[in-house]
């Protein structure tokens, strides 16, 4: 049996227009452009406008995931079970060629409740071939993945390993069972240049949990049982430069689940398509904007 899966991060796909009291960066520009003598009505413009960009995101977000035509999803930063049914009634299922269902969500620790969603073909499963679990609670000592640059960085052995969740979907398929356990890892925005560097050591020790919980869950059979680590890990080690030239990156904290352990499917891809994402920045000591993709 062959199956597609595929994971996906929905940026703030929210039922809220914004996380607390300060403004959305998405509406910022348009904003700034006018004056509003009374907060009610700068707010009241302001929800008018995150509607309209909500909608031309969701349509983007749904073309996308209705071209990849998966079986299975994993979608991260969704904001509640209803939105996540809300965007696939109201979006994915106008244009693409499956219906979903399944739906899975569990709150997760993310402090603005950005959760990971699952979604499965309709046709592919019944209610009870679905099963999930969340491993949120899950301490840093526990999993065995406390060590010295956590402590360094003030986080103790009983604090709580991911940053959102670990979500564990056991399928069952006539008598094999799959695992999927969706992960979105620690960000490297920490309000700071060397964010990616000084966060690492929380990726790094959430790689080790999800590690630990495969060789829990499957004992020493592990690596004859049907597991899937995927999601948002938020990390690259590697770049591409010009002409698709390959530049280290360094280390991104995902190590230990890619040595000796899982397989990295990038790599079946050529190099030049081993990316995921543009970052755009601007370059003082060349005065221009430079760009360059990230691989996973």
């Amino acid at each position: 049996m062959k199956l597609r899966v595929g994971t996906f991060n929905v940026e703030n796909l929210l039922t809220r227009h914004r996380f607390s009291s300060n403004g959305r960066t998405d509406t910022a520009a348009a904003m700034s452009l006018f004056h509003f003598p009374r907060s009610d009505e700068r707010d009241a413009v302001e929800r008018s406008l995150a509607v309209a960009l909500e909608d031309d995101k969701r349509q983007m977000t749904a073309l996308a995931l209705a071209e990849a035509q998966a079986d299975l999803w994993m979608l991260q930063e969704v904001d509640s079970l209803a939105s996540l049914q809300a965007f696939f009634a109201n979006y994915v299922h106008r244009i693409a060629d499956f219906r979903y269902g399944h739906f899975a969500l569990i709150d997760g620790n993310d402090r603005r409740n950005i959760d990971i969603g699952f979604a499965a073909r309709r046709d592919l499963l019944g209610p009870q071939q679905v099963a999930i679990r969340s491993h949120k609670d899950l301490a840093f000592a526990e999993a065995g993945a406390h060590d010295r640059e956590l402590a360094m960085l003030g986080i103790g052995p009983h604090g709580k390993v991911f940053a959102r969740d670990c979500l564990e979907v056991e399928l069952s398929f006539e008598g094999r069972r799959l695992s999927l356990f969706g992960c979105h890892f620690k960000s490297m925005n920490n309000g700071r240049e060397d964010g990616r560097a000084v966060t690492l050591p929380i990726r790094r020790a959430e790689a080790r949990a999800v590690k630990w919980l495969i060789r829990q869950r499957f004992g020493g059979g592990w690596r004859d049982a049907n597991w899937i680590v995927l999601g948002d890990l938020n990390g690259y080690r590697h770049g591409l430069g010009p002409l698709a030239e390959r530049v280290d990156e360094g280390d991104s904290g995902i190590e230990p689940l890619l040595d000796d352990f899982a397989i990295d499917p990038m790599q079946t891809l050529p190099p030049h398509e081993r990316w995921t994402h543009f970052r755009r920045y601007w370059s003082e000591s060349q005065g221009s904007a430079d760009r360059q993709p990230h691989a996973a």
